[in-house]
């Protein structure tokens, strides 16, 4: 929908009850791992070294929580709250992928779809290991 020079989008897939600013959080990190993720992951760097894995993974979130300032203090969120919902954003994704990935026929599109689950894996283990709820 275009309104007043700007355009909308209205995603009905997978249209349910889910985790509070899953599609705000899915658009950004969609970017993110593409972006930058798909450079890391095509070389092994990110399964390679526990170091930089960690400092790209806290780089991400903190890129993703800065994105979303406005938001968050519009809905009186903060740092620790928003963790949660990053957190559960993770999981609910790495389900979506593993469901969807029965479907996709194209290899090279499995094989990407793969290395996202075991990147959001790391970040599922990363947050857990560093951060206190």
């Amino acid at each position: 929908m275009k309104r007043d020079n700007n355009f909308y989008v209205f995603d009905f897939e997978k249209f349910r009850e889910r985790v509070f600013l899953f599609d705000h959080l899915n658009w950004q990190y969609h970017s993110i791992i593409f972006n930058i993720g798909s450079l890391i992951i095509s070389n092994k760097l990110i399964f390679r070294n526990n170091f930089l894995t960690n400092v790209i993974l806290k780089y991400i979130k903190f890129l993703i929580y800065f994105k979303f300032k406005k938001i968050l203090v519009n809905y009186k969120i903060d740092k620790k709250e928003f963790t949660k919902f990053y957190l559960f954003y993770l999981f609910e994704k790495q389900s979506i992928l593993l469901f969807d990935l029965k479907f996709v026929k194209n290899i090279k599109n499995k094989i990407l779809t793969r290395k996202l689950i075991m990147m959001i894996k790391k970040n599922i283990y990363f947050i857990l290991s560093n951060e206190k709820f």
